[in-house]
């Protein structure tokens, strides 16, 4: 499968779509695989809108944490 995706007037070559599993309870769905790429994205707004999650942000780290209980399941940098 390949889509071109536009942004920034820039475009890539999206070579798959599928899922990411960060832990056992974040998921990443609809995860473009972009070969040509040499960082990973993560669309914040999804991330919160589609799994009920809440990012924060240090100067040194990302939290990805449960939006109801605070518990932060993931930490990343």
């Amino acid at each position: 499968m390949y889509q071109k995706i536009n942004s920034f007037s820039q475009s890539a070559l999206v070579t798959k779509i599928g899922d990411i599993k960060l832990s056992d309870k974040v998921i990443l769905y609809d995860v473009f695989f972009v070969p040509n790429y040499c960082v990973n994205l993560i669309s914040v707004h999804k991330l919160a809108r589609d799994c009920k999650l809440t990012v924060s942000f240090d100067e040194n780290n990302c939290y990805i944490q449960d939006s109801h209980l605070k518990k932060v399941l993931v930490t990343g940098n």
